[in-house]
């Protein structure tokens, strides 16, 4: 396994202001479309890209008497499925977390309360047909949260989360395929016991081993902990990623079919917070365990809410918000397999701050990036896409003017195709809504008319 770190003498340089670049080819958005019904407020939207164009949109939702989860299946043609009801709770729903393999089956996760503690659960949701059982993957008598998927394109998926056994957190997971003809994995432990752990994510690569990212107490300190679930259920060594000393969390992962890994977390530097990343390219084969991890955002302000991506060939892209003296930034970097990092760049514009960022890469090394940004009224949801080896295009702001919108997720299909979803107030209560941009040449998938309609099916 050949390790690639970042240089500590890459050099860090911030473009402070966002210069709109124009675009080389054509490229659109369809209008916004509506997903959530009207009159119950709805949260939490997560998206996922298929290798053949078609796509997941799960959310959350209240209905006025039960907190419910749906999702919705994007036909690669641009037409949507029936919204499907994945659950229902008489308490709030963690989740749901989406994953669609290359077949178009996706794999949905969530929490949900049944009566004494919140447990995980997940479900199969394929282009056609019924939904599959509902599995519940956490044990009874201890509560789960905040669950994290992610699926490879043959239809392996992975599900994490952390659990409380009364004293301490665990991170616990388990295996689980789109199509569900093999049930579910074994329950996994995979944190150390007697020490506190959260904040789990997980990747997956193309042989179906998992590798699981957390925080973890030492008695001192907060320290970034990584361990890889092999296909055939074995456990590897944990292994630590943050050095001693200094608090890191919130960590994020992103694993390619190759098995390459980028990781990205936030970390204590004796003053601020500041984000940190490291790049493992188990595809090389040279063996060996993770370097040391490098600083990705510059000294002298705090930068927080790292993100992570990775494309086939093992380029990673990295993403941040950072304070400038005056408001929060967004700002990203590419790190090229083999190469050094680029210089970080900004792309949320000066005098309004920006947060929530969220990052996504398709094979081809396309990258798109999306954000929320005050604009002195109410906050707006962006985006922009970064070409692989070229120049970012001009930053797209995809909210209507006047709406409150915020909460956005992102995803990019091989080809620069880009789903962008986020909740957005109607003046009555929060609705899902999304977009889809790409470039004209063919043209821009045709959306069917905003709606709202429900189809729950057994």
């Amino acid at each position: 396994m050949r390790i690639l770190t970042i240089g500590a003498a890459t050099a860090l340089s911030l473009a402070l202001a966002a210069a709109p670049a124009p675009a080389a080819t054509p490229y659109g958005w369809t209008p916004t479309v509506q997903l959530s019904a009207a009159g119950q407020p709805a949260w939490d939207a997560d998206v996922a890209y298929s290798a053949s164009g078609s796509a997941v949109i799960a959310w959350g939702r209240y209905d006025g008497a039960q907190y419910v989860a749906q999702a919705v299946i994007r036909n690669a043609d641009g037409t949507l499925g029936s919204i499907r009801t994945l659950a229902t709770s008489d308490q709030p729903l963690g989740g749901p977390k989406a994953g669609i393999d290359a077949d178009g089956n996706a794999l949905l996760a969530w929490t949900r309360w049944d009566g004494t503690d919140f447990r995980v659960q997940a479900r199969t949701l394929p282009p056609v047909g019924p939904l599959g059982l509902t599995q519940s993957l956490s044990h009874a008598g201890q509560d789960a949260s905040a669950p994290e998927l992610a699926v490879n394109q043959d239809g392996h998926g992975v599900i994490a989360w952390t659990r409380s056994d009364g004293n301490d957190y665990r991170v616990e997971g388990r295996t689980m395929a789109t199509t569900n003809i093999a049930g579910v994995g074994d329950l996994e432990l995979v944190s150390d016991d007697l020490q506190d752990a959260r904040e789990a994510d997980v990747g997956i690569d193309g042989d179906g081993d998992a590798v699981f990212v957390w925080e973890r107490y030492d008695s001192a300190d907060n320290l970034i902990m990584s361990r890889t679930l092999r296909e055939n259920g074995s456990l590897d060594a944990g292994q630590t990623l943050s050095v001693l000393g200094a608090s890191a969390q919130d960590p994020d992962i992103a694993v390619n079919e190759a098995g390459d890994a980028a990781f990205a977390w936030t970390r204590w530097d004796g003053q601020r917070d500041r984000v940190q990343g490291l790049v493992d390219l188990a595809s090389s084969g040279a063996g060996g365990l993770p370097g040391s991890s490098q600083w990705l955002s510059a000294v002298g302000q705090a930068a927080v809410d790292a993100r992570a991506a990775i494309d086939e060939t093992g380029d990673a892209m990295f993403a941040w918000k950072r304070w400038d003296g005056d408001d929060f930034r967004i700002q990203s970097s590419r790190l090229p397999a083999g190469g050094v990092l680029d210089a970080a760049e900004t792309h949320s514009a000066d005098g309004e701050s920006a947060s929530d960022p969220e990052l996504a890469i398709e094979t081809g090394g396309t990258a798109a990036i999306a954000w929320s940004r005050w604009d002195g009224a109410v906050h707006r949801v962006q985006v922009r896409r970064l070409p692989a080896g070229g120049i970012p295009w001009a930053v797209s702001t995809r909210s209507a003017n006047g709406v409150e919108a915020e909460s956005s997720t992102v995803a990019v299909q091989p080809g620069g195709r880009i789903m962008l979803a986020w909740q957005a107030f109607d003046g009555n209560d929060n609705r899902i809504e999304y977009s889809v941009g790409s470039p004209l040449t063919p043209p821009v998938d045709a959306e069917p008319a905003p709606h709202g309609g429900v189809a729950t099916l057994p």
